[in-house]
């Protein structure tokens, strides 16, 4: 593996990270609108429009064999539809700040599933990394003081969120190993979809949708769709091709720091020393987590080119 590939699967971690961190912003928009379910019913749907259009324009899909339909519904089970409930609902409770850094955790068990599951070892480096940068998230809330009067629902429902997120990094994972990138976010919205529907007419209040088609309410759903289910998926499933899924999940660390920044600017919330502070060490912590990855290729770049 060359490092043009690792270039790649870190920048596309970037922007998917990028991407994420915005929905915690663009949920807040759309809330004092639109319920939970209604928000994410609508957000599938328009993702699972968009990609079929782009699956019949470009010829993008991998025919899906029959015995693997099982784990892409495994996979559409946790992410999106238990991870967007826990998150959808989780933050109608909790600052957006507090959401991503709750998000944020999941590097922190990560590991220990991804060892089980797929027999991933972590280098001592990388394990520095990851407390370093767990760190740097507490430093983190410890400047969000407020968020602790959050109901402890809304946080309890954030770590159903977390937990389905690592059962689909591990499911996604195996998939990749037959599937490209797209086959994977087009089942993955398709069958979440399916899921949801009947949840949405068992329990909705279907009067809600009415306010779905005012435009202004519409773009943060259109947000969520194009940029948090449609694009963050492709270049996060892409960039596990090439980096595990430990080491790429500590990238979801940086969730908090683009949050914050951006509600910072958005939605004007604090930016001080002390948050300044959590961001630095969120980072550092990443580069520790990643050195030893990055050193390895290098070696081995240098080392082909020497033979040749």
């Amino acid at each position: 593996m060359n490092s043009r590939n690792y270039i790649v699967a870190y920048i596309s971690l970037i922007a998917s990270t990028i991407c994420w961190s915005m929905t915690f912003i663009w949920y807040k928009q759309a809330y004092p609108y639109l319920t939970p379910l209604t928000l994410v019913t609508l957000r599938l749907f328009i993702a699972a429009i968009l990609l079929f259009i782009i699956a019949k324009t470009l010829r993008l899909l991998d025919s899906v064999e029959l015995k693997d339909i099982p784990g892409f519904l495994i996979l559409s089970f946790f992410e999106p539809f238990v991870y967007f409930l826990g998150e959808s609902y989780g933050m109608k409770y909790i600052s957006p700040t507090m959401g991503s850094l709750i998000i944020a955790t999941i590097p922190l068990f990560t590991p220990f599933f991804a060892y089980f599951m797929l027999r991933e070892k972590l280098k001592p480096g990388n394990y520095l990394g990851i407390i370093v940068s767990i760190a740097g998230v507490f430093i983190l809330i410890q400047t969000d003081k407020n968020d602790f009067s959050s109901l402890p629902l809304g946080v309890l429902l954030m770590m159903v969120a977390v937990f389905s997120a690592i059962g689909f990094t591990i499911y996604a994972k195996k998939l990749t190993e037959k599937y490209n990138s797209f086959t994977i976010v087009v089942y993955q919205n398709i069958f979440g979809l399916l899921f949801f529907i009947p949840v949405f007419f068992i329990f909705e209040d279907h009067r809600s949708l009415l306010n779905a088609f005012d435009v202004k309410l519409l773009i943060p759903v259109i947000k969520l769709a194009v940029f948090g289910s449609l694009l963050a998926f492709i270049l996060y499933i892409n960039a596990i091709r090439v980096i595990s899924v430990s080491r790429a999940n500590v990238f979801i660390n940086l969730i908090p720091v683009f949050t914050a920044i951006f509600s910072y600017y958005l939605l004007k919330e604090q930016f001080n020393i002390e948050r300044i502070a959590g961001v630095s060490v969120v980072i550092a912590g990443l580069i520790l987590s990643q050195a030893g990855t990055v050193m390895r290729v290098i070696k081995k770049n240098k080392l082909s080119q020497k033979i040749n």
